[in-house]
């Protein structure tokens, strides 16, 4: 906005005076005979505590005979990298936070023994880019909290621990929630649907060190770049990626 309200003179003086300071910067490094150094980029920051967690999901449909389905999975979050892993191991997947600040996701398929890396770009074609802090936090539900009220604490017996309790309702759905402020996670998270009941609650917690869950490696794993997906159209394991490929990619 400030370049309308300047001259084309004063611009161009301007940018004469830029010009002339870095050819100084450049002459002032020649003189001195040392090489120009890039300064080493500033340090990634750190937006939440380093936790892995055992986490229960379950799903009870109302009917004339409720059904009640439940699963475990683990999450881990250390400083550039979130990964979530069932507990039986046939599922996991991670993103990882690069140097420059650029974020990747990998969907391993331990069965098959491959993964699919998908790069920024990636992500923004199907619209799956989140920032840092939302992937580390929980952000679907630590947004929730704003718009509800607080209700005291809550004990989470599992790990000997208060949270703060959160209650209300959001677009018709009935929610609760139990946070832990610290460590930035939900010890609790239930929505009531109409139909429905699902619940997601923490069963334990840890730090790195002292967690009893190993991660699936992927160093053995065939590795797919996911704009490559297109090119395996007639292999199975691939099949329910071909759609989300093809959409995302305008085929």
């Amino acid at each position: 906005m400030l370049m309308r309200f300047l001259t084309n003179g004063v611009v161009e003086r301007l940018r004469a005076a830029v010009c002339a300071s870095l050819l100084a910067a450049a002459a002032a490094v020649v003189a001195s005979g040392e090489e120009a150094v890039t300064p080493p980029a500033a340090p990634l920051e750190t937006v939440a505590p380093e936790v892995v967690c055992l986490f229960e999901n379950s799903v009870i449909t109302y009917a004339r005979r409720p059904q009640m389905k439940t699963s475990q999975f683990v999450f881990w979050r250390t400083r550039d990298e979130i990964r979530r892993q069932r507990i039986d191991g046939t599922e996991a997947n991670y993103w990882r936070r690069h140097p420059d600040g650029t974020v990747s996701f990998h969907r391993l398929l331990p069965e098959h023994k491959r993964v699919v890396d998908y790069n920024e770009g990636d992500l923004k074609a199907l619209q799956s880019l989140q920032s840092w802090e939302d992937l580390a936090t929980f952000a679907e539900v630590r947004d929730l909290i704003g718009r509800l009220e607080r209700d005291g604490e809550a004990e989470v017996r599992e790990i000997g621990r208060t949270a703060e309790r959160y209650i209300g309702q959001v677009d018709g759905v009935d929610i609760e929630i139990h946070w832990l402020p610290e460590e930035q996670v939900p010890a609790l998270f239930r929505r009531g649907f109409p139909a429905r009941l699902v619940t997601l609650r923490l069963v334990e917690l840890a730090t790195p060190g002292e967690a009893q869950w190993q991660r699936i490696s992927d160093a053995s794993f065939a590795r797919y770049d996911y704009a490559d997906i297109g090119d395996f159209e007639d292999d199975p394991v691939f099949g329910y990626l071909h759609a989300e490929h093809e959409h995302a990619h305008g085929h």
